[in-house]
């Protein structure tokens, strides 16, 4: 299902980080910047309304809608029904347990190389940070009154919002570079520069977040939820 949404999803992408950009130039007061995106924004709607879009731009919805199915065939036949209340429990906290670990050694890792930000690792941490996030709405769903847990859920989306946009941003420099030989050299230039100030600025924010969530180990953390 990804990939099939891959294509569309990113040429959007792509023009939405761009406006964003737009408006962060804007905001720092960097009037030739805002020329220079303005420049770029032009090339990609230029891209968006060309005739001769790849084939993945055609969505195959019956595809996807049968991709679904399938997905939602198999929970609902999932046998966690034959478990016991207290099984069910310490399932459900064996993978808290591995998902908040996971999330936790991989944040760690972008704390201590936070100034070389490598994306694949940022976007390796953002993903666990949202599996988190996704098996903590659960939870919410049945308790959806306990602040604890109302709080957790809104620093991972905090998290997983700046990673976002740190990704997105990488995703749209690879594409910048790609196609130098159609752009301003310029314009490209100034660009970057402030996409790697706004990457910064992402970084800075998730990882304070991230030292509020992840400063206790997995099993103290799990048991918490519970208090």
């Amino acid at each position: 299902m990804c990939r099939l949404l891959a294509g569309p999803r990113d040429q959007h992408v792509h023009q939405q980080t761009l406006n964003q950009l737009a408006q962060a130039s804007q905001d720092r007061q960097k009037t030739k910047t805002m020329g220079s995106v303005a420049i770029l924004q032009e090339h990609w709607t230029t891209l968006g309304t060309q005739d001769d879009q790849p084939a993945d731009a055609q969505l195959d919805w019956q595809r996807i809608a049968d991709l679904l199915s399938f997905a939602y065939e198999h929970w609902l036949n999932h046998p966690m029904d034959d478990l016991t209340l207290k099984q069910q429990q310490r399932c459900l906290a064996t993978r808290f347990q591995h998902t908040y670990a996971k999330a936790r050694r991989l944040g760690k890792q972008v704390q201590a190389d936070a100034l070389n930000s490598d994306p694949v690792l940022c976007h390796r941490f953002r993903k666990w940070v949202k599996h988190l996030l996704y098996q903590l709405e659960l939870l919410a769903e049945y308790n959806p009154d306990l602040k604890k847990l109302n709080k957790l859920r809104s620093k991972l989306k905090t998290i997983a919002d700046d990673l976002g946009d740190h990704h997105d941003l990488s995703e749209l420099s690879d594409q910048i570079h790609e196609r130098t030989n159609e752009l301003d050299d310029k314009a490209v230039k100034r660009v970057i520069k402030l996409m790697r100030q706004e990457q910064s600025d992402l970084l800075t924010h998730a990882m304070k977040k991230f030292r509020q969530v992840f400063e206790e180990k997995s099993e103290t953390w799990v048991k918490g939820l519970s208090k």
